[in-house]
């Protein structure tokens, strides 16, 4: 019994030591696979590390460099000016303040500035270029340097004696020939001479060319075919009779100024010569011998302190630049016209002394014509004194008569014009009646049998006239073809037609025709401005009108929204750019925090499956776990690690919350394929108990 008591306890004694062995064998075991696992996890971070460290530094090679700083932009950043910027680096150049989106930003020499502060800085080396001007020695009219020695004076101007040569042939001037001045240049008398001689020769070509297409525009220099005015002594262009410097037009209050032979406003007139006066004074280091006083008013020979205009190379107070036969203004359309006495006349004044002087002329000298008066059309002697016009044609009073029944014309009755000469109305019916029995009238009002059937084209219908006609715009009428090209209305005695075209027009229809072809030119315009307009990079149509560039692109105001909230950038909110649009910097923030966070998730969902831990799946999933999300290494999912490790809990939690089993990771397996080479033959079953595709 006690030796049976000895084995039992020495049997016992053993399984215990048996149990305390392995059970120290598992521990051992279970603590060297913590360590591997805890090792393997470590190089797996470490790795991660050193790829996350390796695309970081990638990045930064291949990042953009920061216009501002030149350091790399590997975050955030903004476009501007066709640079890429950090946003704390986008600040003025002269004040480094940022910038608000209502001020925005003004470009100069590649860099952003406030406009406020661009101003002071241009404004500064204005001043200092002024200084060292005033500093430096005179400039040269010649080459536009500065005069350091000797120097010369002539044309009210400073020169390098090598500079003063002709302006024509570069020439010296000799002490015997001397020069004369033009345009305030220098030239030899004979080169002169040929300049002037050219210019003529060109005058003349070009007025042979209008007789043929019309006058020639003092603006555009093109031929002028529709309506036009006269001021200046040239004919324009409405649209082309504009300020010479502000290019805008005149209206009838403020009329306009004459300076170079081109029309100003007087206001840029003043700006200019002020101007001029400015530089000429810093030029000579002084100021301008007669600017203490002021030019002379060519009207009332007084000095002129205040407003004044320039005409006829004289300069004038306003008030005192009238004509000096009527003392009334002149306007913009009239203009005026210079007399031999170098005063200003309006055109139809100095035609009315012109005329008078004549007439007294001849009567001091006795001679009843000279070839300068009108002939009168009826008895082809010299209409001298008292006439009509008519028909284009000047008439003694006696002589406009009837050519049939030689009895002048009424107020009421009027006349009618056949072969270019006037009849009673009734007198022409009567003779219409003999030409329809044969024959043709003659210029006389009888009858010339030796031309019948003579041919007359309406210019208004283009057939032959038998009868009736009348003349206007040098061409012939039916009577009743005589109508308005717009309304086809005839026209009545008080309103007359104008011209447009060689076609007449009611004043009121021609006035309509222009509203039209302005709506027509204006829709034009606005269609062709559509068509070359930029694209908005927010809604993709044509930007026209109000717009803004940002990130390289144009945008509708209202289209530059932020692309995570839709919300417009306040006007100290700024922007920052992202891959895919632009951001408010919060909306940036918020966005990446939850992708870090995601990131964060996944990861744990990763560690979840690894360890078999089904039951942490769904809270990562609501704190934003991807469920299908693979990590970079290997492209494996959750699915993958769980089929690799035998989970079946996970692989059930994960096929439940509706991860797909059919994704491959790097090396193009999927799940199902990953449990076939590991043996997992339970999680095998379970995946296609689930419909996971074999």
């Amino acid at each position: 019994k006690k030796a049976e008591e000895e084995r039992l306890a020495a049997e016992e004694k053993a399984e215990e030591e048996r149990l305390a062995a392995e059970k120290k064998a598992e521990e051992e075991r279970l603590a060297a696979e913590k360590k591997a696992e805890e090792e393997r996890l470590a190089a797996e971070k470490k790795a991660e590390e050193e790829r996350l460290e390796a695309e970081r530094q990638a990045a930064e090679a291949n990042a953009p460099a920061c216009a501002g700083c030149e350091q790399p932009i590997t975050g955030k950043r903004m476009s501007a000016m066709d640079q890429k910027w950090h946003p704390e680096c986008f600040v003025c150049a002269h004040c480094k303040g940022p910038f608000d989106a209502e001020e925005g930003f003004v470009e100069s020499e590649g860099k952003p500035w406030h406009d406020k502060c661009l101003d002071e800085i241009e404004a500064l080396e204005e001043q200092q270029a002024q200084e060292a001007q005033q500093e430096a020695g005179p400039i040269c009219g010649g080459c536009g340097k500065e005069i350091e020695g000797k120097r010369l004076s002539a044309v009210d101007k400073k020169w390098h004696p090598e500079c003063f040569v002709c302006a024509h042939c570069k020439g010296q001037f000799s002490a015997e020939e001397g020069f004369v001045e033009s345009a305030d240049l220098p030239y030899h008398e004979k080169c002169l001479d040929e300049i002037e001689a050219a210019e003529q020769a060109e005058a003349e070509a070009a007025a042979a060319g209008q007789a043929e297409t019309g006058p020639i525009c003092g603006g555009c220099g093109k031929a002028i075919e529709g309506k036009r005015m006269s001021a200046m002594e040239k004919k324009w262009h409405p649209d082309c009779f504009v300020c010479t410097h502000c290019k805008g037009p005149f209206n009838a209050e403020e009329g306009f100024v004459e300076s170079d032979d081109q029309p100003w406003h007087e206001h840029c007139l003043d700006e200019v010569e002020a101007a001029e006066e400015a530089a000429a004074a810093a030029g000579a280091g002084g100021t301008p011998a007669g600017a203490a006083d002021g030019p002379v008013c060519g009207g009332c020979g007084q000095v002129i302190e205040g407003k004044r205009m320039s005409a006829m190379d004289q300069k004038w107070h306003p008030e005192c630049f009238v004509c000096a036969h009527c003392k009334g203004p002149f306007d913009a359309e009239e203009g005026f016209v210079e007399g031999e006495d170098a005063k200003p006349y309006h055109d139809k004044c100095l035609d009315e002394i012109e005329e008078m002087e004549e007439q007294q002329a001849q009567a001091a000298a006795g001679t009843p014509h000279t070839s300068g008066d009108p002939i009168c059309a009826g008895c082809g002697q010299p209409a001298v004194g008292k006439r009509v016009s008519a028909m284009d044609k000047k008439w003694h009073p006696e002589c406009f008569v009837c050519q049939h029944c030689k009895e002048p014309f009424n107020a009421e009755e009027g006349f009618v014009e056949e072969n270019e000469m006037p009849y009673h109305e009734k007198c022409l019916n009567i003779l219409d009646e003999q030409e329809a029995a044969g024959g043709d009238l003659n210029a006389s009002g009888g009858l010339n049998s030796s031309k019948p059937g003579s041919v007359c084209l309406c210019a208004g219908c283009g057939e032959n006239i038998i009868g009736k006609r009348m003349s206007a715009l040098e061409k012939k009428w039916h009577p009743e073809c005589f109508v308005c090209g717009h309304c086809r209305q005839p026209f009545n005695a008080d309103e007359g037609f104008v011209e447009m075209d060689e076609a007449p027009y009611h004043d009121a229809c021609l006035d309509e025709l222009d509203e039209i072809r302005a709506k027509e030119e204006e829709e034009r315009l606005q269609a062709q401005r559509l068509a070359e307009a930029p694209t908005c990079g927010g809604c993709g149509k044509p930007v026209v009108g109000k717009r803004m560039s940002a990130m390289n692109q144009k945008w509708h105001p209202e289209c530059f929204l932020c692309k995570h909230c839709n919300k417009p950038f306040g006007p100290t909110d700024g922007f920052v750019e992202g891959d895919d649009g632009a951001y408010h910097e919060s909306c940036l923030d918020d966005i990446e925090d939850m992708e870090q966070l995601a990131m964060q998730m996944n990861y744990a969902l990763f560690e979840a499956a690894r360890r078999g831990n089904a039951d942490e799946i769904e809270p990562l999933l609501e704190n934003k776990a991807n469920i299908n999300a693979q990590e970079p290494k290997k492209g494996w999912t959750a699915m993958h690690i769980a089929a690799r490790t035998g989970s079946v809990a996970v692989i059930n939690k994960l096929l439940d919350l509706g991860a797909k089993g059919d994704i491959k990771d790097n090396e193009g397996k999927t799940p199902i394929l990953i449990a076939q080479e590991v043996d997992q033959m339970e999680v095998l079953t379970t995946m296609l108990e689930k419909g996971v595709p074999l």
